[in-house]
């Protein structure tokens, strides 16, 4: 009895868990998150990925730059996006995983920082603290070019 129990138990809770998953797809240049459409994201640069990140009306909301710098202590080339919100110029840098439409457009529902068409202020200040700015400050520590 016990185990049936702990199997109904470990039913709900793992269907809970996948049901709780949104799922993002780029469709032109929309994000829409499980069907709907979320915001737009649009390549600004063809060599060294840039997105703008807008509402469904145009706004925009975030920049997302691609850069590189090369390590000289280790003499290993760094990548990452640096991320900048346009309404209070707060900004931050990340590992840039895989560089895609569909990459960012993840990174963004994950950590909520759209809500309504807008930037979620505590979701962006969420963001920036845990993120901070680690790879310019590697860039400034290595003497990185």
């Amino acid at each position: 009895m016990n185990n049936v129990l702990l199997l109904a138990l470990m039913i709900c809770t793992s269907s809970l868990a996948f049901s709780q998953k949104k799922k993002v797809e780029i469709e032109g240049d929309t994000i829409k998150v499980d069907g709907a459409p979320y915001a737009l994201i649009i390549r600004k640069a063809i060599s060294m990925p840039v997105y703008v990140v807008q509402s469904l009306d145009g706004t925009p909301l975030m920049n997302w730059q691609y850069l590189d710098f090369t390590d000289v202590r280790s003499d290993r080339r760094v990548t990452y996006f640096q991320v900048t919100f346009y309404t209070d110029k707060q900004q931050c840098e990340i590992n840039p995983g895989m560089a895609t439409f569909k990459a960012v457009a993840k990174c963004i529902v994950e950590n909520d920082l759209i809500k309504n068409g807008t930037i979620d202020q505590e979701a962006e200040n969420n963001f920036v603290l845990i993120n901070g700015k680690k790879f310019s400050e590697q860039q400034r520590s290595s003497g990185g070019l």
